[in-house]
């Protein structure tokens, strides 16, 4: 288990206090990099090999965000293997109260060619496998919503893309939030990403409309689905 002590800093929050749901993302995204970075395969070492880790799905739990100046923990693990994709899960605490959890599913991508690549035996031994989180946990795929309606569209800018040259996750997740009304009772987020999105490309939002306990949301572009989005 890897662990990040910190404050929760104004930048962070939003016009209640409290921790935003993209910040949330960005500390889990931080410390699983914090891990890597102790071991052989930090992103230096990954980007010599042209390769670099990308994520497949989110499925996040929210028993409550964090207030500004709280003082909270972010834990991460790898908690196992199978093919091309590696499991991590994570937890936000603040003293003893669980905040957050969520469970990840990431795969090593060849970055000329886009495409997954084997995860090699030196990897699992130095990330190592834990016991997974408890409860269950959706994994990778996300039904799109059979009824939709546009509700704006994005261009990618270059503060959008990551190491990897893509856009960042969170930012799927930032666009999948200016599509719902109701942003202060989400208490789990699941992500499925299907495409990724390059600068200069433009994204189209939509709302479901045949599911009104789950705000379904997909971004697309040129009528391909890049991700779904659903909040509960």
């Amino acid at each position: 288990m890897y662990e990040l002590k910190t404050r929760i800093r104004f930048s962070e929050t939003d016009s209640s206090g409290k921790l935003t749901i993209n910040g949330l993302i960005n500390y889990f995204q931080d410390v699983s990099t914090f891990h890597s970075e102790g071991t052989d395969f930090g992103i230096e070492s990954l980007k010599a090999e042209n390769i670099g880790w990308m994520i497949f799905s989110w499925d996040i739990k929210i028993n409550r965000l964090p207030k500004l100046c709280d003082e909270v923990v972010i834990q991460t693990k790898s908690v196992g293997f199978k093919g091309l994709f590696a499991f991590r899960d994570f937890i936000m605490k603040e003293n003893d109260e669980v905040l957050a959890m969520a469970h990840s599913v990431w795969s090593i991508i060849d970055l000329d060619r886009m495409l997954p690549k084997k995860i090699t035996p030196e990897m699992m031994e130095q990330y190592g496998k834990e016991d997974p989180l408890p409860g269950e946990w959706f994994e990778r795929k996300l039904n799109e919503p059979k009824e939709k309606e546009l509700v704006e569209s994005a261009k990618i800018e270059r503060y959008h893309l990551d190491t990897n040259g893509h856009m960042n996750n969170q930012y799927y997740v930032d666009f999948a939030l200016s599509a719902i009304s109701d942003k202060l009772d989400i208490n789990r987020v699941r992500v499925s990403y299907k495409h990724q999105v390059v600068l200069g490309e433009n994204v189209d939002i939509y709302l479901g409309k045949d599911d009104e306990e789950t705000k379904r949301v997909t971004l697309e572009k040129d009528g391909t689905t890049c991700a779904v989005i659903c909040f509960n």
